[in-house]
């Protein structure tokens, strides 16, 4: 089954939390997820919903590649999420193509964008077995191992090795941020996710702050020399996942497609200044998946008019 990706933003349009109170659209949300569970025992419903949730990954796969310029277009991110999420694995033939088989330059870059984008759905694919399916809590080995599925085989900008799985053992920077001494990394991390198991079982959590402390913490400690920011993005949907929100959001849903990668840069650089508060990025998060549910409530409404002509839209007016 083919999709038309017509529901991205094409180009920017006005932030939505600059026009909208925060805590409305944290309501229609609730009332969203509310209406969403009425639909569960409906098997029709239920196939366009597990249909829908590749389809958001796949967005959000190509959205967090777009932010460190990796990746393959929409279109062909989502056959291959088809294929990893239907299959739970990855053929080695997949993954292992000699840069001396490809023809030219382009089919080189080409090839790496592919094995960049099946490692990303990968490593999603495995976080959310163990995370979501299995419910788990997080520990730093599925971290390292996420790490190892993301950025195997994979060299840096500078053609060094990317390391896979293992810590930095450098100090390191971007631009006059220092990130923490590689040698507080180990302690680091084990609080955070000592924090994050401890956080998510506390009474009336609330998902999107969860995830948005949890993915900028992370990629402040900055554990491995490469890949920090994307494996980042995929604790930030896990954490979402994980605490009752149905769908994994895309950072470009809330912003419009151009400026999505500016927009959540500022949020990142305006937590570091106001010492890891977050509220911008809770804002993205927030109403990234608003979009997504109005997103999947007009599909709801287009495959089956008659018997949800507006089912899940009066939850979000």
């Amino acid at each position: 089954m083919s999709y038309n990706f017509s529901f991205l933003p094409s180009a920017y349009k006005p932030l939505l939390w600059e026009k909208e109170e925060p805590v409305q659209v944290f309501d229609n949300c609730k009332k969203f997820l509310q209406a969403l569970k009425k639909i569960q025992t409906d098997p029709e419903a239920k196939e366009l919903f597990n249909q829908s949730r590749i389809r958001y990954a796949s967005t959000f796969l190509y959205f967090s590649g777009q932010i460190e310029n990796t990746g393959l277009p929409l279109s062909d991110t989502y056959e291959l999420c088809v294929k990893v999420f239907g299959n739970n694995f990855i053929e080695e033939s997949d993954l292992n193509v000699e840069e001396s088989q490809l023809a030219t330059p382009t089919d080189v870059a080409y090839s790496r964008s592919r094995k960049e984008t099946l490692q990303h759905a990968a490593a999603y694919c495995y976080l959310q077995e163990k995370l979501v399916q299995k419910n788990q809590d997080l520990t730093v080995d599925h971290i390292k191992r996420a790490h190892l599925i993301l950025m195997n085989g994979l060299k840096r900008e500078d053609g060094e090795d990317s390391m896979p799985g293992e810590y930095r053992l450098d100090s390191v920077s971007a631009g006059s941020h220092q990130f923490p001494p590689y040698q507080y990394v180990t302690s680091l991390i084990d609080l955070l996710v000592i924090k994050y198991n401890k956080r998510r079982l506390e009474e009336n959590v609330d998902p999107f702050r969860l995830a948005a402390w949890l993915s900028y913490e992370f990629v402040t400690i900055h554990l491995f020399l490469d890949g920090n920011g994307r494996l980042s993005r995929l604790l930030l949907n896990m954490a979402l996942l994980q605490n009752g929100i149905p769908f994994p959001v895309a950072l470009g849903f809330s912003s419009g497609h151009k400026k999505a990668k500016k927009h959540y840069m500022v949020a990142i650089y305006d937590a570091r200044k106001k010492k890891g508060n977050t509220m911008i990025l809770n804002s993205i998060l927030l109403h990234a998946f608003r979009d997504v549910s109005v997103s999947f409530s007009k599909d709801l409404r287009d495959s089956f008019p008659e018997k949800y002509p507006n089912y899940l839209e009066n939850a979000l007016i």
